[in-house]
Formats: C-alpha cells, sequence, structure tokens
C-alpha cells in the first residue's frame, strides 16, 4: 500500500509544523487568561454588593459576619482584581504569541510567570496577617476549626495556583525547548 500525502488534502503545508508544545502551552494559557479575567471581573465587583445584608440572605447571620471579618478592605479588593486583570490579559497575549511559534511569547510567558508568583506570594502574605489579627473574630464565629482549615487549604491553594507558573519557568529554561524557541520569528506574521 503507498503513502497518500494527506496534507496538501486539507490545506495544510506540506513544509514540517515543528514541534506541538507551543500550540498546547498557548492553548493552556489562553483558557487560564480568560478564566483569571473572568474571576477577576467578579472580584472587581465584590467590594459593591458583598454587605452584610446582602451575605445574609445566601448564608447564615454568623458565616455572613464571618465573611465580613476575613474580606479585605475595598482598595485592597480593587487593586488586587486590577492587577489579576493584567496578569490575565498578559498571560492571553502572551500564550497567543506561543501558539502562533512568535519568540517573544517565551519572554513575555517567563514574565508572567514570574509576576504571578510574585503577586502571589504578597497575597498570601496579606492574607495570612489579615487572619492573624483576625483571629479572636474567626475563633468566635469558628471555634476550634479554622486554623486546621487554613493548614491544610493554604498549602493546596498555593500549589494549585503556582503549579502553571513553576511549569513555564521550568519549560522554557529546558535545552530542547530553547533550541526550539531560538529558531521562531521576532514577530508575528
Amino acid at each position: 500500500m503507498s503513502h497518500v500525502d494527506t496534507s496538501t488534502v486539507y490545506g495544510e503545508s506540506a513544509e514540517p509544523r515543528g514541534a506541538l508544545w507551543p500550540r498546547i502551552i498557548g492553548i493552556i494559557g489562553i483558557v487560564v487568561g480568560i478564566c483569571t479575567i473572568i474571576d477577576q471581573l467578579g472580584d472587581l465587583a465584590v467590594p459593591f454588593y458583598w454587605t452584610e445584608d446582602y451575605l445574609s440572605r445566601w448564608f447564615s447571620s454568623e458565616m455572613a459576619q464571618l465573611l465580613m471579618v476575613i474580606l479585605p478592605p475595598t482598595p485592597w479588593l480593587v487593586i488586587s482584581a486590577l492587577i489579576g486583570l493584567a496578569l490575565g490579559g498578559l498571560l492571553i497575549v502572551a500564550s497567543l504569541r506561543l501558539k502562533n511559534h512568535v519568540r517573544s511569547g517565551v519572554g513575555l510567558s517567563t514574565t508572567w510567570a514570574w509576576l504571578v508568583i510574585a503577586w502571589i506570594v504578597l497575597e498570601s502574605v496579606f492574607a495570612t496577617g489579615r487572619m492573624i489579627t483576625s483571629a479572636d473574630q474567626l475563633g468566635a464565629l469558628w471555634p476550634g476549626g479554622w486554623q486546621a482549615a487554613t493548614a491544610v487549604g493554604l498549602p493546596l491553594a498555593l500549589a494549585a495556583t503556582l503549579a502553571y507558573p513553576a511549569f513555564l519557568i521550568y519549560w522554557f529554561r529546558r535545552d530542547d525547548v530553547r533550541k526550539e524557541y531560538d529558531g521562531w520569528s521576532s514577530t508575528s506574521a
């Protein structure tokens, strides 16, 4: 049986397409960036509608009080959401460039990864500080339980949020990956 070249049948170039990872990582990054933007738009609205009266419609009065205690101040929520929106946008731009084999996508992805790691550390320090200063109120609303939940939940949340940026930093430092993207165009076509 003879081999049939299907590349021209499906309208594709007969030239080799190169590595598949730029498309895969690019698509993952686009999805993560879009999810980040959607999440941050929701977070941006939080200070304007999350009042104790509003929360009491959905939760018990004790839970509404707890949420009001642990909710950061409005300026922090707004600044945090705006930074998150910018980071989500940066990831989308970087990922589109990766997907299209544009070398600047690597630099933008790496920059995004380091910025996200720094931002996650800063937010974690801020949240931990708020929990420590609110320990008495948290303890009154959730006796004997919040410390254990935090001890388990915080490391899991950090691992989940740091996984993709840490992966990108590792990935782009690999020699075989570097050889691939060194041959890419520096501008989009």
